[in-house]
C-alpha cells in the first residue's frame, strides 16, 4: 500500500452506508463542482442528495490550514458538489443529525437547498448555509 505523507482523505461521516466504489469516488474531488460557484446571491440551490459525506483532508500544499474538512453531496443525477465553507458545513451536519433519526424511505424525499446568506460581520459580503426543502 502507497501512502502519501502530502495528501490524504478518510471519510469520518456519512448519510449512509457507501460501497468501497462510493468511498473511492465520494474522496475524490477532482470532479466536484464547489457549491460557491452554482449559489448565487439572489438565488438558492436545490440538491437531490443520494449520500452525504464528511471527508477530513490533510494537505501539506494548502496555502492556509493544512488540515480541513469538506462535505461532499452526491445528488441523485450523478453530480457531486462539495465545499469546504464553515457555515454549510455547520447546517448540513445539523441536517445530517436530523435525518440519522429517520426512517430510509422519509429520507428519500428530502432536498437541500444551499443558498447565500449576508454577513452580519462583514459588510457586502455573504455565507453559505442551507435548509431542508
Amino acid at each position: 500500500q502507497i501512502m502519501r505523507a502530502d495528501y490524504s482523505t478518510k471519510i469520518v461521516s456519512s448519510s449512509r452506508e457507501l460501497t468501497v466504489k462510493e468511498k473511492i469516488t465520494l474522496k475524490d474531488f477532482n470532479d466536484c463542482t464547489g457549491l460557491d460557484t452554482v449559489v448565487t446571491n439572489e438565488q438558492g440551490f436545490i440538491i437531490d442528495p443520494d449520500v452525504i459525506v464528511e471527508v477530513q483532508v490533510h494537505n501539506e500544499r494548502a496555502k492556509d490550514d493544512k488540515d480541513y474538512t469538506t462535505i461532499v453531496i452526491l445528488d441523485k443525477d450523478g453530480t457531486k458538489y462539495s465545499t469546504s465553507s464553515n457555515s454549510l458545513r455547520d447546517s448540513i451536519s445539523d441536517i445530517m443529525d436530523e435525518l440519522a433519526d429517520l426512517e430510509e424511505s422519509d429520507r428519500a424525499d428530502l432536498k437541500i437547498k444551499v443558498f447565500k446568506k449576508p454577513s452580519k460581520n462583514y459588510s457586502g459580503k455573504y455565507f453559505l448555509t442551507a435548509t431542508v426543502v
